[in-house]
Protein backbone atom coordinates (compact mmCIF):
# COMPACT_ATOMS: atom_id res chain seq x y z
CA UNK A 1 0.00 0.00 0.00
CA UNK A 2 2.80 2.40 0.83
CA UNK A 3 4.52 1.72 -2.48
CA UNK A 4 1.34 2.17 -4.54
CA UNK A 5 2.13 5.41 -6.37
CA UNK A 6 -1.37 5.71 -7.83
CA UNK A 7 -2.88 6.21 -4.37
CA UNK A 8 -0.36 8.89 -3.43
CA UNK A 9 -0.59 10.79 -6.71
CA UNK A 10 -4.40 10.72 -6.54
CA UNK A 11 -4.21 12.08 -2.99
CA UNK A 12 -1.88 14.86 -4.13
CA UNK A 13 -4.45 15.81 -6.76
CA UNK A 14 -7.20 16.03 -4.16
CA UNK A 15 -8.71 12.53 -4.31
CA UNK A 16 -7.91 11.39 -0.79
CA UNK A 17 -10.73 8.87 -0.36
CA UNK A 18 -8.87 5.86 -1.90
CA UNK A 19 -5.82 6.55 0.23
CA UNK A 20 -7.90 6.96 3.39
CA UNK A 21 -9.74 3.72 2.65
CA UNK A 22 -6.47 1.84 2.13
CA UNK A 23 -5.04 3.21 5.39
CA UNK A 24 -8.18 2.24 7.34
CA UNK A 25 -8.13 -1.28 5.91
CA UNK A 26 -4.45 -1.57 6.81
CA UNK A 27 -5.16 -0.45 10.38
CA UNK A 28 -8.03 -2.93 10.71
CA UNK A 29 -5.93 -5.83 9.45
CA UNK A 30 -3.11 -4.97 11.83
CA UNK A 31 -5.46 -4.68 14.81
CA UNK A 32 -7.02 -8.08 14.04
CA UNK A 33 -3.54 -9.56 13.85
CA UNK A 34 -2.67 -8.21 17.29
CA UNK A 35 -5.97 -9.42 18.74
CA UNK A 36 -5.38 -12.90 17.34
CA UNK A 37 -1.94 -13.01 18.90
CA UNK A 38 -3.35 -12.01 22.30
CA UNK A 39 -6.04 -14.69 22.04
CA UNK A 40 -3.43 -17.29 21.08
CA UNK A 41 -1.30 -16.38 24.10
CA UNK A 42 -4.33 -16.55 26.39
CA UNK A 43 -5.27 -19.99 25.08
CA UNK A 44 -1.72 -21.25 25.52
CA UNK A 45 -1.65 -20.09 29.15
CA UNK A 46 -5.07 -21.56 29.91
CA UNK A 47 -4.26 -24.96 28.46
Amino acid sequence: MLSNNRLWTAAERGHVRPLNRALIILALVESVEGLGFAILLTLMVML
